[in-house]
């Protein structure tokens, strides 16, 4: 009923229990990454506090939703000053399992939406850490409490980051660059 939807748990409840007992490590996975205000505070907080934070999304080049990444933006600078760091796929990757992105040339999209908190918490579902996943509540997930399955998962997307994704950062003119590998060789680019 329309009733019991409306009074159902938020999602975002347990999942920012399990983000806020984090002391080690978090990697959080998301295609449509738009943290909000509320959002870059906290995760700012915890990089402070000690937790690793690191995010794995979609660049200007694999993103389908050129909106959304326009507002994912100006949430880079922000995290990236208290040591967040950050993640886009490639656009001239091909990830097996992708689908073609809406962007010209791009092979392409990171669709998963998953986080790891401290390699025990295992959080998967249809959660995208933006304003409509916060504010709606049709998404749904499951979060596993096992290392074993948490730090296999964090390994594997670890591994993979270096060659299909670009690490962006901060210069020492504080500009946003992106490194990558290509050919073996790490390559700085400074536009998107």
């Amino acid at each position: 009923s329309d009733e019991a939807a409306e009074n159902a748990a938020s999602i975002t409840t347990p999942m920012l229990a399990a983000i806020m007992q984090a002391r080690e490590s978090i990697l959080v996975i998301s295609p449509y990454f738009v943290p909000r205000q509320s959002g870059i505070r906290v995760l700012s907080e915890l990089q402070d506090s000690g937790v690793q934070v690191d995010i794995v999304t979609n660049s200007l080049a694999s993103s389908d939703h050129l909106l959304v990444h326009s507002g994912y933006a100006g949430s880079r600078k922000p995290l990236l000053s208290h040591g967040v760091r950050i993640y886009e796929m490639r656009g001239d990757v091909h990830v097996t399992g992708t689908r073609r992105a809406g962007t010209d040339g791009s092979s392409s999209s990171l669709h998963a939406k998953a986080f790891i908190v401290d390699n025990r918490y295992f959080f998967m579902g249809s959660f995208n850490w933006d304003p409509r996943s916060a504010e709606i509540n049709t998404e749904l997930g499951v979060i596993i409490d096992s290392p074993k399955f948490a730090s296999k998962m964090a390994a594997s997307i670890t591994q993979a980051i270096p060659t299909r994704s670009y690490e962006v950062f901060l210069n020492d003119d504080g500009e946003l660059r992106w490194r990558g590998k290509a050919d073996g060789r790490v390559e700085i680019w400074d536009r998107e």
